[in-house]
């Protein structure tokens, strides 16, 4: 431990106790053990930037964590064109692509549009919601989906109008 890290363990008991008894938050930006507790993350952060990253990696950047563009990184790496793009919705990703891209098919990840479609579903009704929409996205057809499609509309329509989307292709 490096000595402007070193802790007055005393110090910090009877801040803690104080805190404790008061009922505040031990860990906050003010918490007694927040000292102890930043020093600890960044001492695992930094064993993690040097088990992944060599020196020049390090000085040029993380770029697993937003540090440099993905999508000319590809190009770079010899991808000439991609056909579909299945993202999660992150503001500017599909914009980004495109513009690397252009001729990419974006669409959202189903699993993202379910998970973002059920904050609008009260949580009593999300269980059976679920269950009948497995049916539209487990349909082996683009009929057999459309009509599992108009069952859930039938079900659930006017209750979460917004859920329920039908797209005019």
């Amino acid at each position: 431990m490096k000595n402007e890290e070193q802790f007055n363990l005393e110090e910090i008991r009877k801040k803690a106790l104080e805190q404790f008894r008061s009922g505040k938050s031990l860990y906050g930006k003010d918490g007694a053990f927040a000292p102890m507790f930043k020093s600890f993350l960044e001492a695992a952060l930094e064993g993690e930037l040097d088990a992944h990253l060599d020196v020049d990696e390090r000085k040029e950047g993380n770029r697993k964590n937003g540090k440099g563009s993905k999508t000319s990184d590809l190009r770079n790496r010899g991808v000439a064109d991609i056909l579909i793009a299945c993202i999660d919705n992150l503001n500017g990703f599909a914009e980004a692509i495109q513009s690397t891209f252009p001729k990419v098919e974006v669409q959202s990840c189903i699993v993202h549009q379910v998970r973002n479609s059920l904050k609008y579903v009260a949580s009593k009704d999300q269980k059976p919601f679920l269950s009948d929409l497995k049916e539209v996205y487990r349909a082996t057809t683009k009929e057999l989906a459309e009509q599992q499609l108009d069952v859930l509309d039938k079900a659930w329509g006017k209750k979460y109008p917004l859920v329920i989307y039908r797209p005019n292709f």
